[in-house]
């Protein structure tokens, strides 16, 4: 199915199954034949809290003439609770964007591990330079402060956001027929409005095909060590719409009884200023770039203290 030339979106949530193991069935070769489908040119990657597999993803993409945008849905760790987590996404718009996600996820693996590598919002503040931001799913900060009812926490944080992020910080809806998604999107929609703050539309991508929700509801348990459910329609997710979406599909997931028609064909729209926004980045292969490790007294070079070690 080809979508309509003139009606096309980015895929800026996205999750493959090597960066997010246990919770994505995506495969690299089912990625870009099911993009060439759709007829989509550039595509996100947010595997949570990884950039393990940036490479492969934006080889595989380069080569098939689709434009990758590096990005990672980091774990952040909420000021008010230094033992949780809360999903945050993160876009390179160009070099010095995806220098900063390095940094960002190796700190939160090496400096700030806590069942999740996490990271915080000084680490954010003091490395933002080229990064798009978007306040991800309903597990996001701002999301879980609306379902706590906590409308000037997420407030707060919205214009933290916005001090680190400028126009590039984004309030992310999704498709959801469960009772917290609809909420979380109603009441962005108003904060959208209110605080000056641009919405975007994302499917959280986790398998390709719409048919593909067993096999990962599946795959899910059994990396959770789970039993199969007694209803064969069941499903561990709320929802089963977390695949790749054409560009009506993703329209039509918003219900036009509870959003204005107009505001959402706006957030789907953002998702392709997202992508004028993001430079063609060029990974440059013709050397083997290693890092450079200080070198403690006594030693003549890197070498010599890799040996000893």
């Amino acid at each position: 199915m080809m979508m309509d030339s003139g009606k096309n979106y980015v895929i800026t949530h996205l999750h493959l199954a090597y960066g997010s193991i246990g919770d994505s069935i995506i495969l690299l070769d089912q990625l870009i034949d099911k993009l060439k489908e759709l007829n989509m040119q550039t595509v996100c990657l947010t595997n949570h809290g990884s950039l393990a597999d940036m490479y492969d993803f934006y080889y595989a993409c380069t080569e098939n003439n689709i434009k990758p945008i590096i990005g990672c849905e980091v774990y952040l760790q909420p000021e008010e609770d230094k033992k949780s987590n809360t999903h945050l996404i993160l876009l390179a718009k160009n070099m010095a964007g995806i220098k900063n996600l390095l940094k960002i996820t190796s700190d939160a693996s090496i400096n700030n591990f806590y069942k999740v590598p996490r990271t915080t919002m000084e680490y954010l503040e003091n490395h933002s330079e080229g990064l798009i931001c978007t306040s991800a799913c309903v597990g996001g900060i701002i999301p879980q402060l609306i379902l706590k009812e906590d409308i000037d926490g997420a407030k707060k944080y919205i214009n933290k956001f916005k001090s680190i992020f400028g126009d590039d910080f984004y309030l992310e809806i999704q498709p959801g027929e469960f009772q917290d998604q609809i909420d979380v999107n109603i009441e962005l929609i108003y904060l959208s409005e209110e605080m000056n703050v641009p919405l975007v539309a994302a499917n959280d991508v986790h398998y390709v095909n719409k048919e593909d929700w067993k096999t990962h509801d599946f795959h899910i348990r059994i990396n959770r060590k789970m039993t199969a459910p007694e209803n064969d329609d069941e499903s561990i997710y709320a929802d089963k719409i977390y695949y790749m979406m054409t560009y009506d599909e993703l329209v039509n997931s918003f219900d036009s009884e509870l959003y204005d028609r107009d505001v959402i064909l706006k957030a789907i729209e953002n998702t392709n200023v997202i992508n004028n926004k993001c430079e063609t980045v060029e990974f440059k292969v013709d050397k083997l770039n290693l890092p450079k490790f200080k070198i403690p007294e006594g030693y003549d070079s890197e070498k010599e203290y890799l040996e000893d070690l």
